[in-house]
Protein backbone atom coordinates (compact mmCIF):
# COMPACT_ATOMS: atom_id res chain seq x y z
CA UNK A 1 0.00 0.00 0.00
CA UNK A 2 1.05 3.48 -0.97
CA UNK A 3 0.66 4.82 3.01
CA UNK A 4 2.80 2.14 3.65
CA UNK A 5 6.13 2.44 2.28
CA UNK A 6 8.77 3.71 4.44
CA UNK A 7 10.69 6.88 4.14
CA UNK A 8 13.68 7.47 2.52
CA UNK A 9 15.33 10.32 4.00
CA UNK A 10 17.12 12.55 1.81
CA UNK A 11 20.71 12.73 0.13
CA UNK A 12 22.55 15.13 2.20
CA UNK A 13 21.94 19.06 2.29
CA UNK A 14 23.57 21.49 -0.69
CA UNK A 15 26.13 22.76 1.25
CA UNK A 16 28.00 25.57 -1.09
CA UNK A 17 27.24 28.64 -1.66
CA UNK A 18 27.47 28.03 -5.25
CA UNK A 19 24.95 25.02 -4.50
CA UNK A 20 22.37 27.20 -2.89
CA UNK A 21 22.48 30.64 -5.25
CA UNK A 22 21.87 27.59 -7.91
CA UNK A 23 19.08 26.13 -6.15
CA UNK A 24 17.25 29.45 -5.53
CA UNK A 25 17.21 30.57 -8.73
CA UNK A 26 15.87 26.93 -9.74
CA UNK A 27 13.20 27.15 -7.32
CA UNK A 28 12.39 31.21 -8.35
CA UNK A 29 11.60 29.55 -11.50
CA UNK A 30 9.55 26.76 -10.77
CA UNK A 31 7.72 27.64 -7.48
CA UNK A 32 6.64 30.14 -7.57
CA UNK A 33 3.10 29.74 -7.93
CA UNK A 34 3.19 26.93 -5.20
CA UNK A 35 4.77 29.54 -2.88
CA UNK A 36 2.46 32.44 -3.43
CA UNK A 37 -0.42 29.36 -2.76
CA UNK A 38 1.08 28.97 1.22
CA UNK A 39 2.11 33.08 1.31
CA UNK A 40 -1.55 33.54 0.52
CA UNK A 41 -2.80 30.86 3.45
CA UNK A 42 -0.36 32.30 6.21
CA UNK A 43 -1.14 36.26 5.65
CA UNK A 44 -5.27 35.14 5.99
CA UNK A 45 -4.81 33.32 8.68
CA UNK A 46 -2.64 35.97 10.64
CA UNK A 47 -3.05 39.22 12.11
CA UNK A 48 -2.57 41.96 10.17
CA UNK A 49 0.27 43.46 11.92
CA UNK A 50 3.01 41.91 14.69
CA UNK A 51 5.88 39.46 14.66
CA UNK A 52 5.85 37.31 12.28
CA UNK A 53 8.16 33.86 12.60
CA UNK A 54 9.27 31.16 9.78
CA UNK A 55 10.82 28.16 10.76
CA UNK A 56 13.27 26.53 8.09
CA UNK A 57 13.45 29.76 5.65
CA UNK A 58 16.05 28.71 3.06
CA UNK A 59 16.60 31.20 0.70
CA UNK A 60 13.56 33.18 2.22
CA UNK A 61 11.59 33.10 -0.17
CA UNK A 62 8.29 32.65 1.48
CA UNK A 63 9.25 35.73 4.50
CA UNK A 64 9.84 37.70 1.04
CA UNK A 65 6.87 36.79 -0.55
CA UNK A 66 4.82 37.81 2.85
CA UNK A 67 6.75 41.18 2.95
CA UNK A 68 5.81 42.52 -0.25
CA UNK A 69 1.42 41.77 -0.26
CA UNK A 70 1.68 42.85 4.02
CA UNK A 71 2.47 45.99 6.01
CA UNK A 72 3.08 46.85 9.50
CA UNK A 73 4.63 43.11 9.82
CA UNK A 74 8.07 42.34 11.31
CA UNK A 75 9.54 39.05 10.04
CA UNK A 76 11.67 36.91 11.48
CA UNK A 77 13.54 33.91 9.38
CA UNK A 78 15.81 31.13 10.77
CA UNK A 79 17.44 28.54 9.49
CA UNK A 80 20.49 26.11 10.19
CA UNK A 81 22.20 26.71 6.96
CA UNK A 82 24.51 30.01 7.05
CA UNK A 83 24.86 29.57 3.27
CA UNK A 84 20.96 29.65 2.81
CA UNK A 85 21.38 32.79 5.40
CA UNK A 86 23.35 34.34 3.46
CA UNK A 87 21.11 33.91 0.07
CA UNK A 88 18.32 34.91 2.00
CA UNK A 89 19.46 38.21 3.05
CA UNK A 90 20.44 38.95 -0.32
CA UNK A 91 17.43 38.32 -1.64
CA UNK A 92 15.72 39.96 0.43
CA UNK A 93 17.44 43.13 -0.30
CA UNK A 94 17.46 42.81 -4.05
CA UNK A 95 13.62 42.67 -3.63
CA UNK A 96 13.77 45.89 -0.96
CA UNK A 97 12.31 44.41 1.99
CA UNK A 98 15.33 43.88 3.96
CA UNK A 99 14.54 46.38 6.20
CA UNK A 100 11.21 43.99 7.17
CA UNK A 101 12.87 40.78 7.89
CA UNK A 102 16.04 39.59 9.61
CA UNK A 103 17.53 36.13 8.40
CA UNK A 104 18.96 34.32 11.40
CA UNK A 105 20.96 31.22 11.25
CA UNK A 106 19.55 29.02 13.88
CA UNK A 107 18.55 25.37 15.09
CA UNK A 108 14.15 24.75 14.71
CA UNK A 109 14.84 22.33 17.74
CA UNK A 110 16.16 24.86 20.42
CA UNK A 111 14.22 28.36 18.87
CA UNK A 112 15.96 31.36 19.99
CA UNK A 113 13.10 33.10 21.07
CA UNK A 114 10.92 33.34 24.47
CA UNK A 115 7.40 31.63 24.78
CA UNK A 116 4.64 33.29 23.04
CA UNK A 117 7.10 36.03 20.71
CA UNK A 118 5.43 36.08 17.97
CA UNK A 119 1.32 36.55 16.51
CA UNK A 120 2.35 33.71 13.24
CA UNK A 121 4.55 30.98 13.08
CA UNK A 122 4.98 28.99 9.91
CA UNK A 123 7.03 26.37 8.42
CA UNK A 124 6.75 25.21 4.23
CA UNK A 125 8.21 21.80 2.88
CA UNK A 126 11.42 21.58 5.34
CA UNK A 127 10.40 18.86 8.00
CA UNK A 128 10.49 16.26 5.10
CA UNK A 129 13.94 16.89 5.86
CA UNK A 130 14.28 15.76 9.48
CA UNK A 131 13.98 12.55 10.98
CA UNK A 132 11.56 13.68 14.25
CA UNK A 133 9.52 16.66 13.22
CA UNK A 134 7.92 16.66 16.92
CA UNK A 135 10.52 19.02 18.88
CA UNK A 136 10.81 21.77 15.78
CA UNK A 137 6.89 21.73 15.56
CA UNK A 138 6.64 21.92 19.76
CA UNK A 139 9.35 24.78 19.38
CA UNK A 140 6.60 26.40 17.19
CA UNK A 141 4.03 26.36 19.54
CA UNK A 142 6.26 27.52 22.52
CA UNK A 143 7.34 30.69 20.57
CA UNK A 144 3.69 31.50 19.36
CA UNK A 145 1.03 33.81 21.03
CA UNK A 146 -2.09 31.74 22.26
CA UNK A 147 -4.02 33.14 19.94
CA UNK A 148 -1.59 33.30 17.03
CA UNK A 149 -1.87 31.62 13.79
CA UNK A 150 0.54 28.32 13.26
CA UNK A 151 0.81 27.41 9.32
CA UNK A 152 2.50 24.06 8.55
CA UNK A 153 2.82 22.52 4.83
CA UNK A 154 4.57 19.48 3.36
CA UNK A 155 4.46 16.97 0.97
CA UNK A 156 2.68 13.59 1.11
CA UNK A 157 5.01 10.83 1.10
CA UNK A 158 4.01 7.90 -2.09
CA UNK A 159 5.34 4.72 -3.30
CA UNK A 160 8.39 4.96 -5.50
CA UNK A 161 6.07 4.15 -8.75
CA UNK A 162 3.94 6.77 -7.67
CA UNK A 163 6.46 9.28 -6.54
CA UNK A 164 8.23 9.07 -10.15
CA UNK A 165 4.34 9.43 -12.08
CA UNK A 166 3.87 13.11 -9.81
CA UNK A 167 7.22 14.33 -10.77
CA UNK A 168 6.81 13.29 -14.44
CA UNK A 169 3.09 15.30 -14.10
CA UNK A 170 3.39 17.82 -11.68
CA UNK A 171 7.05 18.64 -12.51
CA UNK A 172 6.64 18.09 -16.14
CA UNK A 173 8.70 21.68 -16.84
CA UNK A 174 11.04 21.09 -14.50
CA UNK A 175 14.96 20.21 -15.08
CA UNK A 176 16.51 17.40 -14.40
CA UNK A 177 17.94 18.69 -10.88
CA UNK A 178 14.39 19.91 -9.82
CA UNK A 179 12.68 16.57 -10.71
CA UNK A 180 15.56 14.57 -8.87
CA UNK A 181 14.77 16.61 -5.73
CA UNK A 182 11.05 16.43 -5.67
CA UNK A 183 11.10 13.01 -6.03
CA UNK A 184 13.69 12.55 -3.35
CA UNK A 185 11.26 14.97 -1.08
CA UNK A 186 8.24 13.10 -1.60
CA UNK A 187 10.25 10.24 -0.46
CA UNK A 188 11.14 11.66 2.54
CA UNK A 189 7.91 13.10 3.44
CA UNK A 190 5.44 11.45 6.07
CA UNK A 191 2.19 9.99 5.01
CA UNK A 192 -1.13 10.77 5.73
CA UNK A 193 -1.32 8.42 8.98
CA UNK A 194 2.34 9.62 10.53
CA UNK A 195 0.76 13.59 9.65
CA UNK A 196 -2.07 12.87 11.49
CA UNK A 197 -0.42 11.13 14.50
CA UNK A 198 2.05 14.02 14.83
CA UNK A 199 -0.41 16.50 15.19
CA UNK A 200 -1.71 14.62 18.16
CA UNK A 201 1.72 14.96 19.99
CA UNK A 202 1.76 18.99 19.29
CA UNK A 203 1.56 20.85 22.35
CA UNK A 204 -0.43 23.25 21.11
CA UNK A 205 -4.71 23.59 21.04
CA UNK A 206 -7.36 24.05 18.16
CA UNK A 207 -4.83 22.24 15.46
CA UNK A 208 -6.52 21.46 11.93
CA UNK A 209 -5.19 19.11 9.74
CA UNK A 210 -5.47 20.15 5.88
CA UNK A 211 -5.35 18.81 2.40
CA UNK A 212 -3.81 20.48 -0.45
CA UNK A 213 -5.23 18.44 -3.68
CA UNK A 214 -3.04 15.55 -3.51
CA UNK A 215 0.53 16.67 -2.82
CA UNK A 216 0.20 18.76 0.56
CA UNK A 217 -0.82 18.52 3.82
CA UNK A 218 -1.40 20.67 6.78
CA UNK A 219 -1.30 21.54 10.24
CA UNK A 220 -3.27 25.01 10.62
CA UNK A 221 -4.52 27.04 13.47
CA UNK A 222 -5.93 30.65 12.60
CA UNK A 223 -5.02 33.83 14.84
CA UNK A 224 -8.46 34.65 16.44
CA UNK A 225 -7.68 38.74 15.69
CA UNK A 226 -6.78 37.40 11.89
CA UNK A 227 -6.92 40.23 9.22
CA UNK A 228 -10.19 41.09 7.94
CA UNK A 229 -9.37 42.36 4.63
CA UNK A 230 -8.27 38.94 3.05
CA UNK A 231 -5.13 39.37 0.41
CA UNK A 232 -5.40 37.73 -3.02
CA UNK A 233 -2.25 36.91 -4.58
CA UNK A 234 -2.61 36.31 -8.27
CA UNK A 235 -2.86 32.80 -9.40
CA UNK A 236 -4.27 31.28 -12.52
CA UNK A 237 -8.06 30.25 -11.80
CA UNK A 238 -6.85 26.63 -12.24
CA UNK A 239 -3.80 26.72 -10.18
CA UNK A 240 -5.94 28.49 -7.27
CA UNK A 241 -8.55 25.73 -7.24
CA UNK A 242 -5.96 22.99 -7.26
CA UNK A 243 -4.11 24.65 -4.48
CA UNK A 244 -7.35 26.18 -2.27
CA UNK A 245 -7.13 24.52 1.29
CA UNK A 246 -9.46 21.94 2.27
CA UNK A 247 -10.61 21.35 5.87
CA UNK A 248 -10.33 17.36 6.21
CA UNK A 249 -10.49 17.33 10.30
Amino acid sequence: MISNSKRIMEPEAMESIEEVAAYDKLTLKYLTILHNGFIETVINASPDCGNFLEVGCGTGRISIGIAKYTENISLTGIDLSTNMIKVAKDNAKEEKVDEKICFLCANGNKIPFENNSFDAVFCHNMLHHIKNPLPVLNEMARVVKKNGSFTVRDLIRKSKLIAWMHVNFFGLTYNKLMKEEYKNSILAAFSKKEWAEIVKKINIDNLFLTSQFITHHGIERSAKNKRNNNINIPLTSFIKKILKDKYVS
